[in-house]
């Protein structure tokens, strides 16, 4: 199992290797590449997309420019402002003068097939060159949908949704190209992105990845819903079994002023990670009632670390949580008592908070909905 293969590592490696493993496997999450393309004629809010999916604030090195022109001359990639890896590239508006479809296709064919999603933006209604994309990108054979932008704009002046859905789809089924392709209704808007099917493309995206990048994905996401605060809690659920894991083999020989700090900084780096990826660290959650979580200052953070520092030292307490987590023992390591210890309370707490932090990602979430 990946208990006993991590104790064995730490009975043949040591404690700096074993950590600097369990340290590896938590920082898969970041190490996958996701790269999307966002495609469109210009002007259709392909960069207030991107600006979005990214938080990317303005006055930032990365930050994507908008405009009703030809404001996109050029493929430029923006990358997650906390990882890397994961890109969305802004795609030249194509069909102008400035950028024919030859041209399009000439300059950025060969880079097409490297992406793992396009998103395809439409305008109020389906062109002739919008045809011609689905049909050329279809030939990737890479995961695709068809994106209506700015419904804000639309509410604003008393247009249904529906009413522009229906017109769309009415198009669509008279066009082979894009028959059959899923269609989403959206708002680049941070007041209106719970408005029309954000929520179902964002679904749709994490459907369509493979399973580790799609949790990779939720992972960074700067905004909740009810479907992102479950992928953020199940990628992060997934990580106690290596930070206690990581907690309980450092302690298997105790090694004074070397193994309980270990211990400690590992547990409450994956707490301040909770509250980060929950954005339970944002100015936002300052407005809402109810919030346990609502700050993770250095002091609290010491606290819970003070908490479990005596925990796992104190002989009173290793003796209970090793007889009342009998099914908490690590495999390969439960006759040592230290190592049993700071294992099971480690998994303990950590399941502990996370459930806490999840809760008060859905208060956010029901908060601003409410509100709107």
């Amino acid at each position: 199992t990946e208990y006993q293969e991590l104790y064995a590592r730490y009975r043949d490696d040591g404690i700096v290797k074993t950590t600097l493993y369990v340290r590896k496997k938590l920082n898969e999450v970041k190490t996958g590449i996701i790269k999307f393309a966002v495609i469109g004629r210009s002007g259709v809010g392909k960069s207030s997309l991107i600006k979005l999916m990214l938080d990317l604030q303005k006055g930032s090195d990365n930050y994507a420019e908008t405009g009703s022109g030809d404001t996109t001359k050029k493929m430029t990639e923006y990358k997650h402002p906390k990882n890397k890896n994961i890109t969305f590239s802004d795609m030249p508006g194509f069909g102008t003068i400035q950028m024919p479809t030859e041209k399009f296709t000439s300059e950025f064919g060969p880079q097409l097939h490297t992406f793992d999603f396009f998103f395809i933006f439409l305008d109020t209604v389906i062109m002739e060159g919008d045809l011609w994309l689905v049909k050329h990108l279809q030939g990737y054979g890479t995961p695709y949908c068809l994106v209506r932008s700015k419904i804000d704009e639309d509410v604003k002046k008393e247009r249904t949704i529906e009413d522009i859905r229906q017109k769309l789809e009415l198009s669509m089924e008279a066009n082979d190209s894009v028959k059959g392709s899923d269609l989403f209704l959206i708002s680049n808007e941070l007041p209106y992105c719970h408005t029309g099917d954000f929520r179902k493309l964002l679904a749709y995206i994490s459907k369509h990845l493979p399973e580790a990048k799609a949790e990779s994905l939720a992972f960074f996401l700067p905004f909740l819903t009810p479907e992102v605060i479950e992928e953020k809690f199940k990628s992060l659920q997934s990580r106690i079994k290596y930070v206690a894991m990581g907690a309980g083999c450092i302690s298997a020989i105790p090694i004074p002023l070397v193994d309980i700090p270990a211990n400690i900084l590992l547990v409450g780096a994956e707490i301040e990670q909770y509250h980060t990826v929950f954005l339970l660290d944002k100015d936002m959650v300052k407005n809402v009632p109810g919030v346990k979580h609502k700050t993770l200052s250095k002091y609290d953070i010491k606290q819970i670390l003070i908490t479990f520092g005596k925990a796992v030292t104190n002989v009173a307490t290793i003796g209970t949580v090793i007889m009342s987590q009998a099914d908490n023992l690590i495999p390969g390591v439960g006759s040592v008592a230290a190592g049993t210890s700071s294992f099971a309370y480690a998994r303990k707490l950590l399941n502990q908070i996370l459930i806490e932090m999840k809760k008060d990602a859905y208060s956010v979430y029901e908060h601003y909905t409410n509100v709107e």
